[in-house]
Protein backbone atom coordinates (compact mmCIF):
# COMPACT_ATOMS: atom_id res chain seq x y z
CA UNK A 1 0.00 0.00 0.00
CA UNK A 2 2.76 2.63 0.52
CA UNK A 3 4.26 2.10 -2.85
CA UNK A 4 0.73 2.40 -4.23
CA UNK A 5 0.82 6.20 -1.95
CA UNK A 6 4.40 7.44 -3.03
CA UNK A 7 3.52 6.38 -6.98
CA UNK A 8 0.39 8.39 -6.64
CA UNK A 9 1.97 11.07 -5.18
CA UNK A 10 5.03 11.01 -7.37
CA UNK A 11 2.50 11.99 -10.05
CA UNK A 12 0.56 14.55 -8.32
CA UNK A 13 4.53 15.90 -7.56
CA UNK A 14 6.00 15.59 -11.19
CA UNK A 15 2.60 17.51 -12.58
CA UNK A 16 3.35 20.35 -10.32
CA UNK A 17 6.72 20.29 -10.61
CA UNK A 18 6.49 20.26 -14.68
CA UNK A 19 3.34 22.91 -15.12
CA UNK A 20 4.04 25.50 -16.12
CA UNK A 21 2.45 27.54 -13.86
CA UNK A 22 1.53 25.09 -10.64
CA UNK A 23 -0.91 25.35 -8.34
CA UNK A 24 0.66 24.85 -5.57
CA UNK A 25 -1.16 25.16 -2.21
CA UNK A 26 1.02 24.68 1.31
CA UNK A 27 -0.71 23.53 3.98
CA UNK A 28 -0.10 22.37 7.47
CA UNK A 29 -2.19 19.90 9.39
CA UNK A 30 -2.37 18.45 12.90
CA UNK A 31 -2.56 14.75 12.53
CA UNK A 32 -3.64 12.88 15.80
CA UNK A 33 -1.95 9.18 15.16
CA UNK A 34 -3.59 5.70 16.44
CA UNK A 35 -1.68 4.32 19.68
CA UNK A 36 1.24 3.30 18.54
CA UNK A 37 4.51 2.49 20.13
CA UNK A 38 7.71 4.52 19.61
CA UNK A 39 8.54 2.83 16.92
CA UNK A 40 5.12 2.43 15.15
CA UNK A 41 5.43 6.32 15.28
CA UNK A 42 8.61 6.94 13.59
CA UNK A 43 7.11 4.49 10.99
CA UNK A 44 4.20 6.05 10.03
CA UNK A 45 6.15 9.37 10.34
CA UNK A 46 8.34 8.15 8.19
CA UNK A 47 6.13 6.72 6.02
CA UNK A 48 4.45 10.24 5.99
CA UNK A 49 8.04 11.54 4.58
CA UNK A 50 8.81 8.98 2.20
CA UNK A 51 5.51 9.99 0.66
CA UNK A 52 6.39 12.92 -2.30
CA UNK A 53 4.54 15.81 -1.31
CA UNK A 54 4.25 15.64 2.23
CA UNK A 55 6.43 15.57 5.55
CA UNK A 56 6.36 15.28 8.87
CA UNK A 57 7.60 18.28 10.73
CA UNK A 58 6.90 17.62 14.42
CA UNK A 59 6.34 15.15 16.76
CA UNK A 60 4.35 15.72 20.12
CA UNK A 61 2.96 13.57 22.55
CA UNK A 62 -0.47 12.83 20.75
CA UNK A 63 -0.06 14.62 17.68
CA UNK A 64 2.14 15.45 14.86
CA UNK A 65 2.72 18.28 12.06
CA UNK A 66 2.74 17.10 8.29
CA UNK A 67 3.27 19.64 5.62
CA UNK A 68 1.43 19.36 2.51
CA UNK A 69 2.50 21.02 -0.85
CA UNK A 70 -0.65 21.09 -2.13
CA UNK A 71 -4.35 20.57 -1.51
CA UNK A 72 -4.98 17.57 -2.79
CA UNK A 73 -1.64 15.93 -0.86
CA UNK A 74 -3.09 17.30 2.09
CA UNK A 75 -5.68 14.70 2.59
CA UNK A 76 -6.36 13.57 5.91
CA UNK A 77 -8.46 10.88 5.51
CA UNK A 78 -5.38 9.31 3.59
CA UNK A 79 -2.92 10.13 6.27
CA UNK A 80 -5.31 8.43 8.73
CA UNK A 81 -5.61 5.15 6.52
CA UNK A 82 -1.67 4.94 6.48
CA UNK A 83 -1.78 5.60 10.44
CA UNK A 84 -4.38 2.76 10.87
CA UNK A 85 -2.31 0.42 8.16
CA UNK A 86 0.62 0.73 10.43
CA UNK A 87 -0.85 0.03 13.84
CA UNK A 88 -2.59 -2.79 12.30
CA UNK A 89 0.74 -4.45 11.17
CA UNK A 90 2.36 -3.48 14.39
CA UNK A 91 -0.38 -5.45 16.23
CA UNK A 92 0.10 -8.03 13.83
CA UNK A 93 -2.79 -7.83 11.23
CA UNK A 94 -2.64 -7.44 8.01
CA UNK A 95 -4.26 -4.09 6.20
Amino acid sequence: WLFVEIGKANFIVARQALAIEPKLSPKLMKITPPPLSNAGLATFANSITLTPGTVTVDLEPGYMIVHALTEELADEAAINDMGRRVAALEHGGAS
